[in-house]
């Protein structure tokens, strides 16, 4: 009779191969997988450089669209104009002009072939009042982003200010963490439990984005004051043209009823008596340009401009180590008279005015 365990045997053995078979296969799997994740960091450092050469190429093609958009618009500015394209034309489509820019070159195309006053006047004073409204416009602008900016960098401030006092006493980090919440952080920044590695983190973040934001405030001061000194000149020049175009249509009438009534006629005295007042106006117009009111914000000072302050005083701004000042300044006595009035110690302050002598001095201030 057989031996009954030999019955056994071949089950035995199929199942220590089947057993050998599992075992090879996980080995393989095994090394199959640990295959793959060491080569994840070159097939993500392909990725990567694939990514970046994608963004290269990108790159690319934005600067050739943004180079062919500015040549498109250089040749259709020349041919605006009726002429060819030249290098002047880069800069100008670079700095887009004002929108005040197409009235100010009908009024000098005017005034260039002698346009009486009257038909000039309505437009000096469409130029003058967009220059104001432009320069309201540029100021509202600019104080909203001081404010934005100011906002993130109080919070980027509280952050690091929190994440220090926490390093420096771990043990207050949950309450540090409620007054953060309490003044605004958003609780999804602050991780519920004390991690020195995370904190320092954020400290560090903040810092680094006030830091940021910083500069960001110097970007915007130096944008701020380039376009209030822009605005400035082009108010100064809007005021000219228009205190001008005002003056020559006063200076039409008044001669027009010296033809009519005669020199000493009361219309004719009346008509020479606005004349002077608007040629006091064109002197002032040109001073003013020249010694314009200093901005209320001394961060919108020019170094080196000459500036007048509400009390009289003529300054020139200085600027010594990023700190903004002003130096006093003297200038001649009619350019604080247009400005101010007369002098002290002057014949009108004595009350020995001389009429025909101040008539005189402002048609002459005026050309």
């Amino acid at each position: 009779m057989a031996d009954p365990g030999m019955f056994g045997a071949p089950i035995g053995i199929s199942a220590a191969e089947d057993q050998i078979n599992q075992n090879v296969r996980s080995g393989l799997l095994a090394q199959k997988t640990l295959g793959e994740i060491a080569q994840q960091p070159a097939e993500l450092e392909m990725k990567r450089a694939h990514a970046r050469a994608y963004d290269a190429e990108a790159a690319e093609k934005t600067a050739k669209l943004r180079d062919q958009q500015l040549m498109d618009r250089v040749s259709a500015l020349a041919a605006a104009e009726g002429r060819e394209p030249t290098a002047d034309d880069l800069t100008r489509v670079d700095n887009p002009p004002s929108i005040t820019e197409p009235f100010e070159r009908i009024l000098r195309i005017a005034q260039d072939v002698g346009a009486p006053a009257r038909l000039t006047i309505d437009l000096g004073n469409k130029i003058s009042q967009m220059t104001r409204n432009l320069a309201v416009a540029d100021n509202n602008r600019a104080e909203e982003a001081r404010r934005k900016l100011t906002t993130q960098k109080d919070r980027a401030g509280m952050i690091a200010s929190m994440a220090q006092a926490a390093l420096s006493n771990p043990a207050q980090y949950q309450q540090l963490r409620m007054d953060a919440i309490n003044r605004g952080l958003p609780a999804d920044r602050l991780p519920e439990a004390f991690d020195e590695k995370v904190i320092t983190g954020l400290r560090d973040a903040g810092l680094s984005a006030k830091e940021q934001i910083e500069r960001k405030f110097k970007e915007l001061d130096d944008k701020r004051k380039n376009a209030a000194e822009k605005r400035m000149k082009a108010k100064s020049d809007a005021d000219i043209a228009l205190a001008g175009s005002r003056r020559d249509l006063v200076d039409e009438r008044y001669k027009q009823l010296q033809k009519e009534g005669g020199p000493n006629s009361q219309s004719a005295r009346d008509a020479r008596t606005s004349r002077t007042e608007t040629a006091r106006a064109v002197a002032f117009a040109k001073l003013n340009k020249e010694y314009p009111m200093a901005p209320a914000d001394p961060k919108l000072w020019v170094a080196g401009k000459t500036y007048r302050l509400p009390n009289g005083t003529f300054i020139q701004a200085t600027q010594s180590d990023g700190k903004i000042g002003g130096l006093a300044i003297q200038v001649p006595d009619e350019v604080r008279r247009t400005l101010y009035g007369r002098p002290a110690g002057s014949a009108a302050a004595a009350g020995n005015d001389d009429a025909d002598l101040e008539d005189d001095d402002a048609e002459a201030l005026a050309d």
